[in-house]
């Protein structure tokens, strides 16, 4: 199965995805990659941010283009999904590209700022002292951290609308990642009843019992006909798939919504500091996102992130949409 596991995409066998998924049922374990991930979400490279955001954006593309290939997905849906896969590759692409201008600032004004930089290098040296079990020099940084805290705070509060506005793109990440994944979803779904469908029309076909829906691969041994035993074969493997699919998408949203309500909760508890956040990005006046335009050979990962489904429309697959 293809699935992003730690920001990154990968090919892992059923039982390793099985195994990832039974991790989120252990409570330490499961709140460990919660704390993992928000750490990642609040304070991890912007570039990597938006490479997870971009890739996702990729998979769930070429998951309609295969739903438009086998039929799952009508000519009317497709053009719906894309409308909403067009208008959340622009939403992100936007959060990206200001969340980058927005940190690079930030690093520029903390770097010409020696309390800053001196500070924040005093906490870091200290979070690896206290790792590595060197407590006695540990509680000699924390006495320089005590002291210097002050001033810090102080030359901090100057920057504090620059760093709302990181957490707001950063937060409106999150949330367009949880909409890619809610299409994602969706598609799974129609595929599983799809399948279920076929899987319910051959076994009217050879008198099973209604219960039997012919998951069993080992009920496969009882048909005769060597095709129909294939097709059989082939659906339960899909179904099989499918479900795990269905369990590791379930999770990842899961997990989002926490973080994002943690975010609305501890950075934003007060709905003015979030609404400041916004406006704060609209007094900076920044360039809007170029219109997508409708290229083809781009690869995962470049800037051009909806070609599959624009190929899919040049074949005469899908319309052209031109409401969007």
């Amino acid at each position: 199965m293809k699935i992003i596991h730690n920001g990154r995409v990968v090919w892992l066998p059923a039982d390793e995805v099985q195994s990832i998924l039974d991790e989120s049922e252990d409570e330490k374990k499961a709140d460990a990659s919660f704390k993992a991930n928000l750490e990642k979400a609040l304070h991890g490279a912007s570039r990597a941010l938006a490479e997870e955001v971009r890739v996702l954006l990729y998979l769930t593309i070429e998951t309609l283009s295969q739903r438009v290939e086998d039929r799952t997905v009508s000519d009317s849906e497709a053009e719906r999904l894309t409308r909403n896969l067009r208008r959340r590759f622009e939403e992100a692409e936007e959060n990206i590209a200001s969340l980058l201008r927005i940190d690079d600032e930030l690093t520029a004004l903390k770097r010409a700022d020696p309390i800053l930089t001196g500070y924040e290098r005093k906490m870091a040296e200290m979070l690896r002292l206290q790792e590595s079990g060197q407590m006695a020099e540990a509680s000699a940084l924390a006495k320089e951290l005590m002291r210097d805290k002050r001033q810090y705070l102080l030359r901090g509060r100057a920057l504090e609308p620059l760093a709302n506005a990181a957490y707001y793109r950063r937060l409106e990440l999150q949330k367009g990642k949880g909409r890619v994944l809610n299409v994602q979803q969706h598609l799974c779904e129609m595929r599983d009843a799809v399948v279920r469908e076929a899987l319910r029309r051959i076994r009217e076909s050879l008198g099973a019992p209604d219960d039997d829906l012919l998951e069993d691969s080992t009920e496969v041994s009882v048909i005769s006909d060597t095709d129909r035993a294939q097709s059989v074969l082939k659906y339960q493997r899909e179904l099989k798939q499918l479900r795990l699919q269905m369990k590791t998408i379930v999770k990842t949203i899961k997990e989002i919504d926490s973080i994002c309500n943690w975010i609305e909760s501890e950075i934003f508890p007060d709905s003015e500091v979030k609404k400041a956040a916004a406006e704060y990005i609209k007094t900076r006046k920044e360039p809007g996102v170029a219109p997508v335009e409708e290229k083809t050979g781009e690869k995962p990962g470049r800037s051009q992130r909806m070609a599959v489904v624009f190929r899919l429309k040049e074949k005469g697959k899908l319309k052209r949409d031109t409401t969007s």
